[in-house]
């Protein structure tokens, strides 16, 4: 009898670490799958690369204010291409350098992504495969849920930054994130920065009452710029703005602004990774 129960406890606990290992691996797949058609953005981006070698080709032939243009392709065949009618033949192509640079930046994180899946795949089959060989203890590590740690729970707010002159740059990572890093981090004699015109990052520099120099600034906005969709352009407009000269209206989504009294920079982005 205390054999039997010994065994059905035993093959309770394979059970459960099966079903748990199971659901992780459908998971692990369909992720898999999502990364792989995310890296197929980058057959887009060659398309893009051609319409704006061939806008720049025949700028000279086209004017501002027309919406779409048929050129002859390099290869002899006419292409019909959509343009914005307010921009002229090289601000259009340069748009599609900028989304095709975007693609190629989002197919590449999605390889690095999918690499990273399938790694973790191999380990889910790997457990699946030696569950007969384990007892119970190991059996009810695999079956349980994966908690977070305490440290993980209770980190402030944003990424955080030692910038030049020692100050402390934060960095939302999303709208909900952005809403605590301007409404409860910073200060009302803080810096905030944010790109112009693209979602992304807010960003804070923490003054502790000190003037901030213009190199901090510059520093701070290549982050807002490297955290926002223009990440992979060249130059971008970042604007900053004291933080109480920031506010956001009765019934505005998290992370959503108005902002007062700004000025510009324009910077090459820089990633938080990036930066020594």
């Amino acid at each position: 009898p205390a054999g039997a129960r010994l065994e059905a406890l035993h093959a309770a606990a394979r059970d459960a670490a099966r079903a748990r290992l199971e659901d992780r691996r459908t998971l692990l797949r369909s992720r898999v799958r999502d990364a792989e058609r995310a890296a197929e953005a980058a057959t887009d981006a060659a398309s893009l690369r051609a319409e704006a070698d061939l806008l720049l080709a025949h700028a000279h032939t086209l004017e501002r204010g027309a919406s779409e243009a048929t050129l002859p392709g390099f290869d002899g065949a006419d292409v019909r291409l959509t343009l914005d009618p307010a921009l002229d033949a090289a601000g259009n192509a340069r748009r599609r350098y900028e989304r095709a640079r975007k693609r190629e930046a989002r197919a590449e994180r999605a390889l690095a992504r999918r690499d990273e899946v399938a790694n973790d795949l191999a380990s889910v089959e790997a457990d699946l495969a030696r569950l007969d060989e384990l007892g119970v203890d190991e059996l009810a590590s695999l079956a349980a849920p994966a908690r977070p740690s305490t440290d993980r729970r209770r980190a402030p707010p944003g990424l955080r930054v030692r910038a030049p002159h020692g100050f402390e740059v934060v960095i939302g990572r999303s709208a909900r994130e952005n809403d605590l890093v301007t409404f409860k981090v910073a200060r009302s004699d803080d810096v905030w920065l944010h790109a112009q015109g693209y979602h992304g990052a807010h960003v804070v520099i923490r003054t502790e009452g000190r003037e901030v120099p213009f190199d901090t600034v510059r520093f701070a906005a290549e982050l807002a710029a490297g955290h926002s969709e223009a990440g992979q352009s060249d130059n971008v407009a970042v604007d900053y703005a004291l933080r109480k000269d920031v506010w956001r209206s009765k019934g505005m989504p998290a992370g959503a602004v108005h902002f007062a009294r700004q000025r510009t920079v324009f910077v090459t982005p820089r990633r938080r990774s990036e930066v020594d």
